[in-house]
């Protein structure tokens, strides 16, 4: 089976994809995977780490505002299309997986030029633009939510759930713990901003490190190329080291969450759903005006997160409310039951039927 993987922009959309791959292989289904992505988007570094190859096309972005880049973007998707022409007709693919984004568009388009078999799978609650472009073209439509069903044919919808890479659901706390070098006893806060990390979370952390090292130890993932020193680390000795700061986590990301208590990050509901997956208690702080902002309202809803407002949440707030909740460890296992059941855990397996189907039929 040769199957083309597309869409991105961020990590997080390109994760499910990968949870695809990793599936048909842990089942021994023989296949070869092209991924086609922008030249320079993040997810080149990660996919070809997964060698896979990795083709880079020209991609607008279509927004649903008035921007001058909206006057480029229509000759950047016809300079893709193109392009996606021209690596179909060479690679030849039984099927194309899309997971929306951008750069999926003049794929999707050329797919359905060269009467290819396609799979467009809908993540977040808000339907993407991207997703609506290319819905037509699509002989099956995934959803992670009910209510995205709505948004598409009815006939070729079908609720699956959102995969979830396998290599991230360890369970072992202690053996996590001394692989990362932390200490056994302490409870621990892991701290992530999303594939490209978040100034708002960095700057939050840079006035909460030297409360918070009072009463647990941090993991923190500050995106590539936003480290940042803590300036005073020096005058607190034995704690300095409480504080792990990386710019990103590749195979050890699965360790940093299976070791930490409770976790702090963004709303990507690649994000939500690895959380979901492993019971994590989680303080949730989506990006203002984004479609991560309908995601979290969903989870807060259902008592599964604690959902911050970044335009009012201080330093102090933070703090208090990260130390009262390892103190109240029934708040913390509360969290953690709730977010576990938000997530169908049978999506993976649901994926791989209907690659098999559609590839079939």
């Amino acid at each position: 089976m040769r199957i083309i993987l597309t869409g991105g922009g961020t990590m997080g959309a390109v994760y499910p994809l990968l949870a695809i791959k990793e599936t048909m292989q842990e089942k021994g289904i023989q296949a070869e995977f092209l991924f086609v992505g922008t030249r320079n988007g993040i997810e080149k570094e990660i996919i070809e780490r997964e060698n896979i190859l990795y083709k880079g096309i020209s991609a607008g972005k279509f927004r649903r505002y008035f921007s001058l880049e909206t006057l480029i973007a229509p000759f950047q998707v016809v300079k893709g299309l193109f392009q996606s022409l021209s690596i179909i007709k060479e690679f030849e693919p039984d099927l194309i997986i899309s997971v929306g984004g951008f750069v999926s568009v003049p794929v999707i388009w050329a797919a359905s030029f060269r009467n290819k078999k396609i799979i467009i799978h809908q993540q977040d609650i808000k339907t993407g633009l991207s997703n609506l472009l290319t819905a037509k073209m699509a002989n099956k439509i995934t959803c992670t939510f009910k209510k995205s069903l709505k948004s598409f044919p009815k006939e070729k919808s079908v609720l699956i759930g959102n995969p979830v890479r396998t290599s991230m659901l360890k369970n072992e706390k202690i053996q996590a713990k001394k692989n990362l070098g932390l200490d056994l006893k302490l409870p621990t806060l892991f701290i992530l901003g999303g594939s490209t990390g978040s100034e708002y979370i960095n700057h939050l952390m840079t006035e909460s490190i030297t409360r918070l090292v009072d009463f647990c130890q941090i993991i923190h993932i500050t995106g590539k190329g936003n480290s940042f020193d803590w300036q005073d680390k020096e005058n607190f000795g034995d704690k300095a080291y409480r504080y792990q700061q990386y710019e990103y986590l590749y195979d050890e990301m699965a360790d940093a969450y299976a070791a930490a208590d409770l976790v702090v990050g963004r709303a990507g509901l690649s994000t939500l759903t690895e959380l979901s997956y492993l019971k994590k208690a989680s303080v949730i702080i989506p990006i203002p005006g984004h479609q991560q902002v309908e995601n979290a309202n969903y989870f807060e809803r259902k008592n599964s997160i604690i959902r911050l407002d970044q335009n009012k949440t201080s330093a102090d707030d933070f703090v208090l409310l990260i130390q009262d909740l390892f103190e109240n460890k029934n708040s913390l296992e509360r969290l953690g039951l709730n977010m576990g059941q938000m997530m169908d855990q049978s999506a993976n397996e649901k994926f791989i039927d209907l690659i098999n189907l559609t590839v079939k039929n």
